[in-house]
């Protein structure tokens, strides 16, 4: 059955890796695996990341071995994390939970939408739940044998979930308060792999220092409490739910079998365990951000302690001869399916958009909002202009938007105005997408600031003709 969970795992996310163009954040991920030497890479990771180095090392290890940073070559790595956490989850849960909440906890990270989402998503996000999962298998090992060489593995699989994110820490760390107390004659064997854990993430230190500052402060400019609903939602359903129904459907079930499991865990060492682990790994970056000591509290960032949530939820929705798990797993599916299915709860189609205009993309391109010039430059390769540029014509595209809803909408209210010298000879749609064609009777210079503000309120980004 595990086998078989696996496969449904593999067979909702590998098909579809180039389903999807880019978006804003994987534009990063790009520019850090197109370095030439693990020295610039890293150096890469400094400059532009918020998050350690060992998904950008595995996936710059992975394209470079197939010759590639494609679109489905870049998310590989993450999608196959993603498969893996699928049997990962199972061990992680077993020991402690049992066989049967095992495949449970299996079934519902197979399915889950905003695993599925994050496996089709060139970012570090299933890796560090893959190694969430494994540090969980081996504490719970390590408790069932007494410590032994299961210690070690604990200390290994937790300093690669740290090096793959650093809100692993608050995970790891409640980790190792449980296995002191849960291994009082094995404390200094436990304090040691503590120590060893330690050590092997000191070089991190240098990497937090470099990524101190407001590169990840677009987190805190929303209000938590928005936040915190948010992270309920897609946890539940995903970013981008293609029916309200479903949506409201798999919260319910969600809260209803949380609810029940923490009930159910009460009399249950492993369960009341696991639930315990979990609660710590989201509370604490909650009172972080209430305290504004850190204010990094998302849904993504909680992702590492998905196991524990996924077991608690497992105890409740196994009752009742499984049906309520039943009905979680069977919507899940639907939303995963209507996502892949529809283009309105995607990415915004870039890729299709300048494809859809063939050779007219060969003139400049305007941008908007301009802030996301990176993802069509990753397809165009061109020289990215911000002030003045010259030319006869020039093709705006209006990136559609979500405005508050799952689903992308066209903007129509842009580009706002016509810059002087010119005129709009045509208007396309792709995908919610605006392709407006500008012309002028000779070489014209155009600032971007004649389209008025992009749909943030910032200033377009024009894409030119030469190459970088």
């Amino acid at each position: 059955m595990l086998g078989a969970l696996t496969v449904v795992g593999a067979a909702l996310r590998l098909p579809f890796l180039g389903l999807e163009s880019l978006w804003y954040d994987e534009t990063f991920t790009l520019s850090v695996v197109e370095q030439d030497s693990l020295g610039a890479l890293l150096d890469r990771v400094r400059e532009t990341e918020s998050t350690p180095p060992l998904y950008y090392l595995v996936t710059w290890a992975f394209t470079q071995l197939v010759d590639s940073t494609g679109d489905a070559a870049l998310r590989a790595p993450a999608a196959l994390a993603g498969v893996l956490c699928v049997p990962a989850s199972y061990l992680a849960v077993r020991r402690l939970c049992g066989e049967r909440i095992g495949l449970a906890v299996a079934a519902l990270t197979a399915v889950s939408p905003v695993l599925v989402e994050y496996s089709l998503n060139a970012r570090a996000y299933p890796l560090v739940v893959l190694f969430g999962c494994l540090s969980l298998w081996a504490l719970g090992e390590a408790v069932e044998r007494r410590g032994g060489r299961w210690l070690a593995a604990w200390a290994v699989f937790a300093a690669l979930a740290l090096w793959t994110h650093y809100y692993a820490g608050f995970l790891v760390a409640a980790e190792l308060v449980a296995l002191l107390w849960l291994l009082p004659g094995a404390r200094t064997r436990v304090a040691m792999a503590g120590a060893g854990l330690v050590v092997a993430c000191l070089p991190l230190l240098s990497f937090v220092t470099d990524q101190r500052d407001e590169r990840a402060s677009h987190i805190d400019s929303l209000a938590l409490d928005e936040r915190v609903e948010q992270a309920l939602r897609q946890l539940a359903a995903g970013a981008n739910p293609p029916s309200r129904v479903l949506e409201a459907l798999a919260i319910a079930l969600a809260i209803g079998g949380i609810a029940a499991g923490a009930w159910f865990a009460r009399r249950l060492r492993g369960p009341a365990l696991l639930g315990a682990l979990g609660a710590a790994a989201v509370a604490a970056p909650l009172l972080l951000a209430v305290t504004g000591i850190d204010d990094h509290f998302f849904m993504r960032n909680l992702l590492v302690a998905w196991a524990c949530m996924a077991a608690l939820a497992a105890v409740g929705l196994t009752r009742a001869r499984g049906v309520p798990l039943a009905a979680a797993l069977l919507v899940a599916v639907a939303l995963v399916i209507g996502g892949h299915a529809d283009w309105r709860h995607q990415n915004a189609d870039w890729q299709g958009a300048l494809r859809s205009l063939g050779r007219e993309a060969e003139v400049p391109i305007v941008v908007m909002p301009g802030l996301n010039h990176a993802i069509p430059n990753a397809y165009l390769r061109r020289q990215v202009a911000f002030g003045a540029v010259v030319t006869d014509q020039m093709w705006v595209l209006v990136e559609p938007g979500r405005a508050g809803r799952p689903d992308l909408r066209e903007l129509p209210g842009f580009p706002r105005s016509t810059p002087p010298g010119f005129r709009r000879v045509e208007t396309r749609t792709y995908r919610g997408f605006r392709l407006v064609h500008f012309v002028a009777d000779g070489p014209t210079q155009f600032d971007p600031t004649g389209f008025g503000p992009d749909q943030i309120g910032q200033q377009t980004v024009t894409l030119t003709t030469r190459a970088p």
